[in-house]
């Protein structure tokens, strides 16, 4: 417990919402990883940019195929410290509870990770271990495409996420999409509008728009949903422009998202914001050179029901056979869309990620870290059988 604590305590020492602090937060999740035997590919983007850390054990020229990946992102959402009763960037320990930004989303599942494979030191494991982290989750998910440009070098069998789920498996959620549109007008004082082309006001027409695609997903929900709001969730995020009220506005930007029910039609959705902005919009820039629109996406896919190793090895692990939809996104669609059978479970409630005062309780981190040791046991045996027979042969 108390290697697993330091572990916690240097990655919440890192405000990973931070470039820089990314770059230091990978070079000691690095180190720890190289003492501990593991090759590691750094993913990083075309600009040098730090997206991805991929580890594993045996060394990949053996081309061992099988194994589980390990995944989990240790990039945070920024903080107000003023909000917090505690410094968000020191591990504070308080009764049952470790407080600190990314104890909960997931810091605290990556350092039981990182503190299992120290274990593994020296020690000869039969079967390969992957370790896959990224830093960009909470943004962009540039750092997971990166993980999918390397998968198709290794043939893991299934993998595990340790989203915050209170160690209940989650094998449902929402696709997402997030987008960025800038809008760029034509600047001019408020008494000559004539001269001007508000881009405010055009942002305005394409968040109405949107505003009124979200209601038309209210209306027609998904039968026999799992899910709360069993239909397409949309969010005006931010909202910036403008420099004063007396000057017609030549810049406006919004950020949006879209967060999909399993089995909607994104592209459809896509579309159709497309299709408004240039039947619609596009048409008033015809008077006014360099203005127009930028429309930057990012996507995210959707989780379906997968029964097959992933659920059956966790379902042996925690001894559960229930399953839990939920409505946030992870990068666990992802690995699904290269054929590796994926589940959620980890440490923490998703009530506190986010949140000012985020926690995880030290009962969740010690139940993590003994599935995390029953696994590390079934890595070293010898015995040529998938996780969940073993579990059952070990009960």
């Amino acid at each position: 417990m108390q290697k697993m604590e330091q572990i916690l305590s240097t990655l919440i020492s890192f405000d990973t919402s931070k470039k820089d602090q990314i770059e230091v937060c990978c070079d000691f999740v690095q180190s720890l990883l190289k003492e501990a035997g593991f090759e590691i590919h750094l993913l990083k983007s075309s600009s040098g940019k730090i997206r991805a850390l991929w580890a594993c054990r045996p060394d990949s020229s053996l081309k061992t195929t099988g194994g589980i990946i390990l995944s989990g992102h240790l990039d945070v959402v920024p903080c107000n410290k003023k909000k917090w009763n505690t410094n968000p960037f020191e591990l504070v320990k308080i009764s049952d509870r470790y407080y600190g930004r990314g104890t909960c989303d997931m810091k605290g599942f990556m350092a039981c990770v990182l503190e299992m494979a120290i274990t593994l030191k020296d020690v000869p494991i039969n079967r390969p271990l992957y370790i896959s982290i990224t830093f960009d989750e909470e943004s962009k998910m540039k750092g997971i495409r990166k993980i999918q440009s390397v998968l198709g070098e290794f043939s893991p069998a299934w993998c595990w996420i340790g989203e915050p789920s209170c160690m209940q498996i989650i094998d449902t959620h929402f696709g997402w999409l997030g987008g960025k549109i800038t809008v760029r007008g034509q600047s001019s004082h408020s008494s000559t509008p004539n001269k001007g082309l508000s881009a405010i006001e055009i942002a305005s027409d394409i968040i109405n728009y949107i505003r009124l695609l979200a209601e038309q997903k209210k209306q027609t929900p998904f039968k026999n949903s799992h899910f709360e709001n069993p239909y397409t969730l949309f969010n005006i995020g931010t909202i910036k422009g403008g420099i004063a009220s007396n000057v017609i506005a030549d810049e406006c930007s919004f950020l949006y998202e879209v967060r999909t029910h399993p089995g909607e039609d994104l592209t459809k959705i896509v579309n159709d914001i497309d299709n408004f902005i240039e039947k619609e919009i596009n048409p008033k820039f015809e008077n006014f050179p360099s203005t127009g629109i930028e429309h930057k996406k990012y996507e995210g896919y959707a989780l379906e029901p997968w029964h097959g190793l992933a659920y059956r090895c966790m379902s042996e692990l925690l001894g559960q056979n229930e399953t839990k939809a939920v409505c946030y996104m992870t990068e666990a669609g992802f690995f699904q869309t290269n054929n590796i059978p994926t589940v959620i479970c980890g440490p923490g409630s998703i009530e506190q990620a986010h949140k000012d005062n985020e926690f995880v309780s030290l009962e969740d981190i010690q139940h993590c870290r003994s599935l995390l040791k029953r696994l590390a046991d079934y890595l070293k045996t010898k015995e040529t059988i998938h996780l969940d027979e073993y579990l059952k042969k070990t009960k």
